[in-house]
């Protein structure tokens, strides 16, 4: 990406976008840093989300742990 942030004003983020079930393959993306949302989710958590196509959300009841 650094050849190509060159060329682009403002900020802008790397974002890779997995496919499901295999999060190997995917799409690499580069996005206006003011359009992307930071989540709170592990890197667990995320691969979980999009290897189970969606079924385990992170932060569901079912995964509720109490501080």
């Amino acid at each position: 990406g650094g050849d190509v942030i060159n060329h682009l004003q403002g900020e802008y983020l790397s974002v890779y976008v997995p496919t499901t079930p295999n999060p190997t393959g995917g799409y690499f993306v580069m996005l206006p840093k003011a359009d992307c949302i930071e989540l709170k989710m592990s890197v667990d958590e995320a691969l979980t989300y999009v290897i189970s196509m969606g079924v385990v959300v992170p932060g569901s009841a079912a995964n509720y742990k109490p501080k």
